[in-house]
């Protein structure tokens, strides 16, 4: 599922103004095996395009499963349809882009 909370927030703490803020929007991403989900907030990158860091996909992983050797997802531990097509990179990120066309 993916939140309309579309946001704002600052590069660094402490930030006076929303000079170089960075938008971020809500997906939930789930795994049907287990049972689980979890929300995460991906930063916009380009039209239609998120991302998450490297951080946020070992904790989406453990969330989601967390077991070891468990084979019941994709990726980042997400099974069954979500919203967004995921594609993992070199560096443990992840991109984002929506299947549905809800996400705007």
């Amino acid at each position: 599922m993916v939140g309309s909370d579309t946001q704002s927030s600052a590069k660094a703490p402490g930030m006076g103004t929303k000079e170089g803020a960075m938008k971020t929007t809500t997906i939930t991403l789930t795994n049907d095996f287990h049972g689980s989900q979890i929300a995460l907030r991906a930063r916009n990158t380009v039209d239609g395009m998120y991302a998450l860091s490297a951080g946020q996909v070992r904790r989406a992983r453990s969330e989601l499963c967390g077991m070891t050797g468990c084979t019941c997802g994709g990726d980042i531990s997400e099974r069954g349809w979500q919203e967004v097509h995921i594609e993992l990179q070199p560096d443990g990120s992840a991109i984002l882009w929506d299947r549905t066309g809800c996400m705007t």
